[in-house]
């Protein structure tokens, strides 16, 4: 509380800390601390008695004192003692002094100001907490803070969202601690910080800061301009609205920052090597700005992610890779210094638009785009470079020598060359090219799009030019050659010869599946199975033989027939270059049904005119002369079994397919599958079916790759094709599986084709590399049940050719949830269910198991990772059994496949499980021994019921003396307990109901007289005095120990006539004299004791 001069009083509300408001009212003050305080006015300097509503200065005592500065922008000094500041209005700055001061801003923009501070300060403005060499301050309202002229710390451990803090640092080396917050989460301003968070945005304005320390890394503010030598490791810079990462690994690197310009330059790398890194990392939305870098010494990589100016590569020194902005970025200037590159290859990703250097004496790749390549020497032996993009001026001062290769994969404006192409060298475009000028061509030239002119003082080697359109002009010295093409057309200059051809032939083109060259293979999982049958040992081969129009078989050919001609007439098909003066035509052995080759040294007499298989054998391995299957018309599917003798090794063969003009349309190597492995037949079988999308197959050749004798032969079985092409049978795959176009291409005329694949529909694939002959893509995980269909487009740079393929992605089967009902304590058939668009569910598995039960599986506890059929589920093979009295959902997770994949997510099922009443169970409470007169409890209160029900309790007594109970319908009913001469045993019984139904439970209380515990713990030589009634309370056993008869006559002779039969017979006879028991008494006596009765106790 406060005084306010004039016996007003005034209330002050202010924002708190984040959005918390403390109200202060004005109360008396002692005069004391009134007194202690002095006021000036801030715009006059004129001495004032006590605040006003203007811009005031006030000064405290050395005490504790309270000021108020009301309106106005004041400045309030509470010097010594522990001070309470209060702002009020206006943008006000508080210095609380030595002391534990609280300093509250009220409304505006304040400031606690430290900069009279002995030592360092640690402020946290979101907290309120200020420590340091003048006491712990309290802020509340404060935005802003100054620091002071030491080391100090600004901390935001609670920021208020949407905030807004101002901190001065002052003199010293001073820190913002952001510890609780991560780089990426700050964006750098010009003097700012904006922090981000999940709950909101805050925002820091500074100056005078040296470092801000973030969670994962520290940041150095620069204020001027920057030099720094021998700098490695990683740190981040921050220059007002300007943040970068530099990173030096296994190195050092000298560098210098412009203040003025945000200029980085690198100037210098050591102690580097080849795995060494240097990387630049911008942080700011705002470029970084780097005007040079100069890597004078091996480097493993250099990185940025923004353009720069100038990249000077020492030519001694080898880099490895170069990327600016993941190759999206700019390198203006790319030079090499001094002589030839160095000889280890270098990738560059990033575009350029100047690249120099004196000689190329390494593997060069760029990754972009060049506007000028100027190279003043040689590109030497066995160097490459290597533009993925486009090139504007390709100038080199001398020559591309033998073994090196210049490759632009995209256009290029002009290519001047002062020197050769040298024999044994390249020069490739794979776009177009204004102009090349040259002075000897010796090597090969391919301009895979179109050229315009082509200039050279002399050509030895060759130019290919793809697709020529428009003027076209070659000079070769002397001789000068010039068309005008319509449409892109091929040219091919042989230099050696100066003679030009002009090439027209659309290439052959078969994006696959439909018309795929592919081998079909048995299934070798059924090696050395030799009776297995023809279906189970090739299923495919014989749905091929199934669909074919044509099969030769034995019963259209006589044994032992040489093949040739003679079944053009009958099927259309000749055979040449079969093995002479062998059988060329013979049966195997049937077994089972099915066919194996038994013997191929000789006809084994084996024949079986009821046959439907036909070997047709040959041994030939000659190139020239092939085993040839001729077709009188072109065919659009041919195939055939494969099979080696069983003396042979694992032989390789090669099918060949031509077109009625000899045009070779494929080719493949087939390689043979072991299928039966017994010691005496065995016998390597394969086969192929190739079915193309039109009949253009004339003769099929197929060369046995193994040696020329006899047991090596090769037999065919089942040859059968079809002049019409069969339905295409298009690729299905699997979401997630990597799937492989399998394009053919064929140019008779143009050994150098072009490919592109088009997606033409279907969801968006991306092919790892579109224009290679057999890309791959993923098919999608969300892409089931679609057609995915693509266009490969072949160019032979003059013609291109176009052939489309469909892939079908299965779609994955749906698990559906679902649910059941059923009794508590009862077994639950489960029914699972799922959906699949293309096929029946194959199968079920269990992804998660339930709790509150077990899941069965025909009686047995199944486990995660369970797979159930369909039919299994339909039988009610699958159970659930619930725990023993459990009630309520127990849940599980399930998965369903349709034999190819298996569901992308769980279905959840839920068991309701219905509750069934329990009875009670019934608890009486322990047996209980008490004393006669005691007040005995009966407790039921531990009886309980498993379904929550209130219980209800009935107590009956059903043995021993009659009590009354208190309440026989509480669980804790109570009674008196009777009175006794001997120990007597109660029962009680307690029915507990639920109102459903009841259980009983029984408790057994004994009662005892306290004289009769007291005479049972008494000895022989205790119990002489005893009355009657106490004798009777003796035991058998105490009895038993009455030594002699001068004991037993000293008890009192009550005492002995009442003893009972048990204690009489309890007697020692034989030492203890009769006479002292009452003929009653003695009639009690067992033979025993009769026995043991001496001569003188007869009478």
């Amino acid at each position: 509380s406060m005084a306010i001069p004039g016996g007003s009083r005034l209330r002050i509300s202010g924002a708190g800390v984040g959005k918390a408001t403390a109200t202060f009212r004005a109360e008396a003050l002692e005069q004391r601390i009134l007194m202690s305080a002095t006021w000036v006015d801030a715009d006059t300097g004129d001495a004032l008695d006590h605040a006003t509503e203007g811009h005031d200065i006030g000064h405290g005592g050395e005490g504790a004192d309270i000021l108020e500065g009301l309106g106005g922008h004041d400045v309030l000094h509470g010097h010594g003692g522990d001070d309470q500041l209060f702002g009020g209005l206006g943008d006000d700055t508080l210095h609380g002094g030595a002391g534990d001061d609280l300093l509250h801003g009220g409304e505006g923009h304040d400031t606690a100001d430290y900069s009279d501070a002995t030592g360092g300060v640690a402020v946290d403005l979101t907290t309120g907490h200020t420590t340091g060499a003048d006491g712990h301050d309290t802020l509340v309202s404060i935005e802003g803070v100054h620091g002071s002229n030491h080391d100090d710390v600004f901390s935001f451990e609670a920021p208020a969202p949407g905030a807004t803090y101002t901190i001065d640092g002052g003199g010293g080396s001073n820190t913002i601690d952001l510890s609780h917050f991560d780089l990426n989460d700050a964006t750098f301003d010009n003097g700012a910080l904006h922090i981000h968070t999940d709950s909101g945005d805050f925002t820091i304005n500074y100056d005078h800061i040296d470092s801000i320390q973030f969670g994962d890394e520290t940041a150095s503010v620069i204020h001027a301009d920057t030099t720094f030598d021998d700098f490695s490791g990683s740190h981040v810079f921050v220059d007002g609205d300007q943040a970068f990462r530099l990173n030096m690994q296994g190195g050092h690197a000298d560098w210098s920052y412009d203040a003025d310009t945000d200029t980085l330059n690198i100037t210098d790398i050591d102690g580097t090597t080849g795995d060494s890194t240097l990387s630049i990392e911008d942080l700011h939305n705002d470029d970084l700005h780097i005007g040079s870098v100069t890597l004078d010494a091996d480097l493993g990589s250099f990185t940025s992610n923004v353009d720069l100016d100038t990249l000077s590569i020492a030519h001694t020194a080898n880099v490895g890779h170069i990327s600016i902005d993941d190759g999206q970025g700019t390198i203006d200037t790319l030079q090499y210094t001094g002589g030839s590159v160095a000889t280890q290859p270098v990738e560059i990703d990033a575009n350029i638009n100047t690249l120099a250097a004196q000689e190329l004496g390494a593997n060069v790749t760029i990754n972009g785009d060049v506007g000028h390549i100027d190279i003043l020497d040689d590109i030497t032996i066995d160097s490459h470079l290597t533009v993925n993009g486009d090139v504007g001026v390709f100038h080199l001062g001398d020559d591309i020598w033998n073994d090196a290769d210049v490759t632009i994969n995209g256009d290029v404006d002009h290519v001047q060359i002062d020197g050769d192409i040298a024999a044994g060298s390249t020069l490739n475009v794979a776009g177009h090219v204004n102009d090349i000028s040259v002075n000897h061509i010796a090597g090969d030239v391919h301009i895979h799009g179109d050229v315009d002119s082509i200039n050279a003082s002399d050509i030895s080697g060759t130019l290919h030019i793809s697709a020529a359109s428009g003027t076209i002009n070659i000079v070769d010295g002397d001789h000068t050659f010039s068309n005008d093409f319509s449409e892109p057309h091929a040219v091919t200059y042989d230099g050696a010869t100066k003679t030009i051809n002009w090439n027209d032939q659309a290439p052959l083109v078969d994006a696959g599946v439909d018309m795929a060259f592919e081998p079909m293979w048995f299934d070798d999982t059924l090696a050395g199975d030799h009776s297995a049958t023809f279906d189970d040992l090739a299923g495919s081969f014989t749905d091929f033989v199934g669909n074919a129009e044509q099969t030769l078989t034995f019963s259209e050919m006589g044994v032992k027939e040489k093949l040739g001609d003679q079944y053009l007439d009958s099927h259309g098909v000749s055979f040449e270059n079969t093995a002479g003066g062998q059988y060329n035509a013979y049966s195997g052995a049937n077994v089972e049904g099915g066919a194996i080759v038994e013997d191929l040294t000789g006809y084994d007499g084996s024949y079986d005119a009821d046959g439907d298989n036909v070997y047709l054998k040959f041994s030939n391995n000659d190139p020239d002369h092939p085993f040839t299957i001729n077709f009188d018309e072109p065919v659009a599917s041919v195939g055939a079994m494969l099979a080696v003798g069983k003396e042979g090794p694992v032989h390789s063969v090669k099918v060949t397919l031509y077109d009625a003009d000899g045009v070779k349309i494929g080719e493949h190597i087939v390689e043979p599958q072991l299928w039966d492995a017994t010691t005496s037949k065995q016998n390597y079988e394969s086969f192929f079916g190739i079915h193309l999308d039109e009949a253009r197959i004339s003769k099929v050749e197929i060369l046995n790759l193994s040696q020329t004798n006899f047991s090596d032969a090769l037999v065919i079985d089942n040859l059968s094709w079809s002049h019409e092409p069969t339905p295409p049978s298009d690729a299905t795959v699997n979401e997630g599986d990597t799937v492989t176009l399998k394009g053919i291409a064929n140019d008779s005329d143009s050994p150098n084709l072009t490919y592109e694949w088009k997606q033409t529909g279907g969801p968006t694939v991306e092919l790892d590399d579109p224009h290679a002959l057999n890309p791959s893509f993923t098919a999608p995980a969300d892409a089931g049940g679609s057609d995915i269909t693509f266009e490969l487009h072949v160019s032979d740079g003059t013609t291109t050719s176009v052939d489309s393929v469909l892939v079908h992605v299965n779609a994955a089967p749906t698990a559906e949830a679902g649910s059941v009902t059923g009794d508590e304590d009862t077994a639950i058939v489960v029914q699972l269910g799922a959906t699949d668009a293309e096929s029946d569910v194959a199968a079920f598995r269990i992804d998660t198991l339930p709790e509150h039960g077990v899941l069965k599986l025909n009686g047995e506890a199944v486990s995660a990772g369970t797979e159930i059929t369909p039919q299994q589920i339909a039988d009610g093979d699958l159970t659930f059994e619930p725990d023993a009295d459990f009630n309520g959902d127990a849940q599980f997770s399930f998965s369903a496949s349709d034999g190819e994949v298996w569901s992308h997510d769980s279905a959840s099922f839920t068991v309701h499980v219905d509750p069934v009443n329990d009875a009670p169970d019934a608890d009486a409470g322990v047996d209980q021994v008490v004393q006669e007169n005691d007040i005995v409890t009966l407790d039921a209160t531990h009886s309980s019921d498993v379904d929550g029900d209130n219980l209800t309790f009935t107590w009956r007594q059903t043995d021993g003396p009659a009590v009354d109970l208190s309440d026989p319908h509480a669980s804790q009913p109570t009674f008196s307990a009777p009175d006794t001469r001997h120990p007597t045993t109660l029962r009680f019984e307690v029915e507990v109901s639920d109102g459903e139904t009841t259980r009983i439970d029984v408790v057994e209380i004994e009662v005892h007289d306290p004289e009769y515990d007291w005479v049972r713990t008494l000895n022989y030589t205790q119990f002489k005095q005893l009355d009657g009634d106490q004798a009777d309370y003796l035991s058998p056993d105490q009895i038993a120990t009455i030594p002699n008869s001068s004991w037993f006559a000293t008890m009192s002779t009550e005492a002995r006539e009442s003893l009972d039969a048990d204690q009489v017979q309890a007697l020692d006879v034989a030492n203890v004299s009769i006479g002292y028991l009452t003929p009653d008494q003695r009639e009690m006596l067992t033979p025993d004791q009769v026995d043991d009765l001496g001569y003188t106790q007869f009478r």
